[in-house]
């Protein structure tokens, strides 16, 4: 699956092992995401790639690419315990059932996605 954010809009493509698209899933942010840093915008297209395929991707192992370095080590940052960690302690437990193996890409080669955002 590759996912890509901008500032308003987010984005989601889940291709085959054989690099074969099998669907894209995108939407904008509302105005409190809009506020959210880069990271955080990435992370929530990964979480809306994979909530939209998830009867697919709990199966087996799976690739996430995504061209923010942040996103590819999100899931296993260990986070503070303060009050405004609550969403990303969310958002890590609901991304820790799935076995995905985050990967980083170059912008230029995350074009699918990139081109809905």
């Amino acid at each position: 699956m590759q996912t890509d954010a901008s500032d308003k809009v987010w984005s989601a493509v889940l291709k085959t092992d054989l690099n074969e698209i099998c669907g894209y899933h995108s939407g904008t942010f509302s105005q409190t995401e809009e506020n959210y840093n880069t990271m955080e915008k990435e992370i929530l297209a990964i979480i809306r790639g994979i909530k939209k395929w998830r009867l697919f991707l709990l199966p087996k192992p799976f690739k996430v690419l995504t061209d923010n370095k942040a996103a590819t080590t999100f899931v296993k940052q260990v986070l503070d315990n303060g009050p405004h960690m609550r969403k990303l302690h969310r958002w890590q437990t609901f991304l820790s059932q799935f076995n995905a193996v985050y990967e980083h890409i170059s912008g230029n080669n995350n074009f699918l996605a990139d081109y809905l955002t």
